[in-house]
């Protein structure tokens, strides 16, 4: 939550099926504007990627 100043540890997901990752606790502590950074990673390499969301 940048406006905010909040950050919080990265968040473990569970294989769900095919192409679908489901986290495993709770992601957002209170409402507002948050910044995801999800990490992609295999054979040729790792990527980072931000996405914006209001929660």
């Amino acid at each position: 939550m940048p406006a905010m100043g909040h950050a919080l540890p990265p968040v473990a997901t569970v294989l769900a099926g095919p192409g679908v990752f489901v986290a495993t606790r709770e992601v957002f502590t209170m409402d507002g504007v948050w910044e995801l950074s999800i990490t992609v990673s295999g054979d040729r390499g790792e990527e980072v990627i931000t996405v914006t969301v209001l929660v």
